[in-house]
């Protein structure tokens, strides 16, 4: 999985599914929260495809 962190804004990309109920994701991203210290907004990208080209 990759996470990109822009400000309030989180976004996950996995080439599988992201199980936001796992706890090492959901204690990271609390911790996050807590650190900006306002709502964030999380994209999430499942089933994501790379290509070298």
């Amino acid at each position: 999985m990759k996470i990109i962190i822009d400000k309030e804004n989180v976004t996950l990309i996995s080439s599988k599914s992201i199980n936001l109920v796992d706890s090492q994701l959901n204690e990271f991203l609390l911790d996050y929260k807590n650190m900006i210290g306002k709502k964030m907004k999380v994209s999430i990208c499942e089933n994501c495809k790379e290509y070298d080209y």
